[in-house]
C-alpha cells in the first residue's frame, strides 16, 4: 500500500515487488558497477539496441540540446517490443542522481513509468530480459 509518507526508494521497491522484479532482496539483484566510464556502458547498450533492431535515443550533453531537453531527463530511451519503453539513467560506480534527476524520476513514477539506474551490463541485460519474459 502506498503511503503519503513513503520515500522515493520505498516506493521504488514497492513497485519492483509488485512487478516481480525483486531478486535477492534487491530490484533486479545486486548491481556491482562495471569498471570504466559511463560512456563505455552507454556504447555497449547502444550497440545491443542496434543489433536487436530497437530504436534508441540518447542525448549528448551539449549547450544547444540542453535548451530542448528537460533537466534530469534519463540518459537513454529504448523502444522495446510489446509496448515496453525503457528509460535508463547510467551511473559510474560512485555516481549519484542529481536533484533534477530525482525530480524527473518522481514525475515518471507518478505517471507510471520507471527510470532504471544502471551501473553494469549485467543489470541492463537483467532488466531487458525480465521485460521480454513478462510479455
Amino acid at each position: 500500500m502506498v503511503s503519503k509518507h513513503m520515500t522515493i526508494q520505498e516506493y521504488q521497491v514497492l513497485q519492483a515487488r509488485q512487478r516481480g522484479d525483486i531478486i535477492d532482496g534487491n530490484p533486479y539483484g545486486n548491481d556491482e558497477a562495471d569498471p570504466g566510464p559511463e560512456s563505455e556502458l552507454q556504447a555497449k547498450i547502444r550497440e545491443n539496441c542496434r543489433q536487436r533492431g530497437w530504436p534508441y535515443l540518447s542525448f549528448p550533453q551539449t549547450p544547444e540540446l540542453k535548451k530542448w531537453i528537460p533537466a534530469g531527463w534519463p540518459d537513454e530511451t529504448i523502444i522495446m517490443p510489446y509496448t515496453n519503453v525503457l528509460f535508463l539513467e547510467d551511473k559510474e560506480k560512485k555516481g549519484r542522481l542529481s536533484p533534477d534527476q530525482k525530480i524527473m524520476r518522481s514525475m515518471f513514477h507518478y505517471l507510471g513509468h520507471t527510470i532504471h539506474e544502471v551501473r553494469s551490463w549485467k543489470k541492463y541485460t537483467q532488466i531487458t530480459e525480465g521485460l521480454l519474459r513478462r510479455e
